[in-house]
């Protein structure tokens, strides 16, 4: 994996860590929160793969400019980062975001921490995606944007 597919690996897991940690203090859901800390200890281990594999000083720069612009876009589009709308379209563009870099780059294997990690945020997109499918529209979106923004 060169420097700039590491960055969006970075990026994806970032968004998704992002997104749960939010989550986690805004709603109060025992099962939400639940599968969010499922989330984080597979997108902790997956990140820990990347890190074993050195990113050099410039993809991790790269990896927090981008980062930061997403945030920007989530903004842009919702208004918040802690409301209902806003949940809901950035837990679904993080769905989209590590399903796109685990397919783009065969992120298999690492005992198991990519498919776990797809996995477990799927499980709450989807939950996130049958109760509000009013902002799945909205999700695409910041993934597009998101995207957009990492072609690196």
């Amino acid at each position: 994996m060169d420097a700039r597919q590491k960055t969006k690996v970075a990026v994806a897991l970032v968004m998704a860590q992002m997104t749960v940690e939010e989550m986690k203090e805004v709603v109060k859901n025992k099962d939400v929160i639940h599968q969010c800390e499922k989330i984080e200890k597979w997108v902790n281990r997956c990140a820990d793969k990347i890190r074993a594999k050195r990113m050099s000083a410039g993809a991790n720069r790269d990896a927090l400019k981008y980062s930061e612009a997403i945030k920007n876009i989530v903004l842009e589009e919702t208004g918040s980062y802690v409301n209902e709308k806003s949940m809901t379209a950035q837990i679904l563009a993080a769905d989209a975001l590590v399903t796109d870099v685990c397919n783009a780059y065969q992120l298999k294997g690492d005992g198991g921490c990519w498919f776990n990690a797809k996995k477990t945020i799927n499980t709450l997109a989807e939950c996130f995606r049958n109760m509000f499918p009013e902002y799945e529209e909205v999700g695409t979106s910041i993934y597009l944007k998101a995207e957009s923004a990492l072609e690196i």
